[in-house]
């Protein structure tokens, strides 16, 4: 059986690696959090608009069908009802 070895870095060397890697992870952390609350801002404007727009349509319809107007009624006479207005 042929046995691994295990290299060693010295400890400088491991932390001149891990750090900037950790500083590159965090980073790449902070850009995808940001990211995805940016998206779930925006979601949330658009509902929110959403919502109101719906509700300020309902607040203005008409509470009722009644239609206001002036109206003038006609009747279908005869020639002889007429014939007195000359």
């Amino acid at each position: 059986m042929s046995q691994v070895k295990v290299v060693q870095l010295p400890g400088w060397l491991a932390w001149l690696i891990a750090i900037p890697a950790l500083v590159v992870a965090a980073l790449f952390g902070f850009v995808v959090f940001v990211a995805v609350l940016g998206l779930a801002l925006l979601i949330a404007l658009y509902l929110g608009v959403r919502i109101w727009w719906l509700r300020r349509k309902i607040r203005r319809a008409p509470e009722s069908e009644v239609i206001e107007g002036e109206y003038v009624v006609v009747r279908k006479t005869h020639q002889s009802d007429t014939e007195h207005l000359r």
